[in-house]
């Protein structure tokens, strides 16, 4: 008897509960006592199902793809590339924080959320950036 893999059918199966009820059900009790820890606890339920699914495609892909990408995360010059990236990364992440950190201060802090998440989209594009810019220099 062929064993089932019962984890992208539960990360499926919460995907299609947690956004609707995102979408429908979460604008519509904003005046909830617990709304802040529902809210919180259904992005956590969404985020990580879909998460657990890419996760769960990336390991099924085609098996000469998935060796192939074994072989470039052994490479010595992805490696270099990735740390001089990630290196590069950290230091703008620091200027970045310490800028969101001026702005929230001078805000009082309403909009700083949208600018906490905006500094984290910064960090990974400037990390992409800084992958393409060292692929091409080395």
């Amino acid at each position: 008897m062929k064993r089932r893999n019962w984890f992208p059918w539960t990360c499926g199966v919460l995907l299609l509960i947690g956004l609707p009820l995102q979408i429908a059900v979460l604008p519509g009790l904003v005046d909830a006592p617990y709304y802040r820890a529902l809210r919180i606890v259904l992005n956590a339920v969404t985020a990580g199902s879909a998460a657990g699914l890419v996760g769960w495609a990336i390991q099924r892909r085609d098996p000469e793809k998935k060796r192939q990408a074994e072989r470039a995360e052994r490479d010595e010059r992805n490696q270099m590339i990735w740390g001089k990236a990630a290196y590069f990364t950290w230091q703008a992440t620091l200027f970045f924080l310490l800028a969101a950190y001026i702005v929230m201060d001078i805000l009082a802090c309403t909009p700083g959320m949208i600018v906490v998440l905006a500094v984290l989209l910064l960090s990974f594009i400037t990390y992409l950036a800084a992958t393409r810019f060292y692929e091409k220099r080395y």
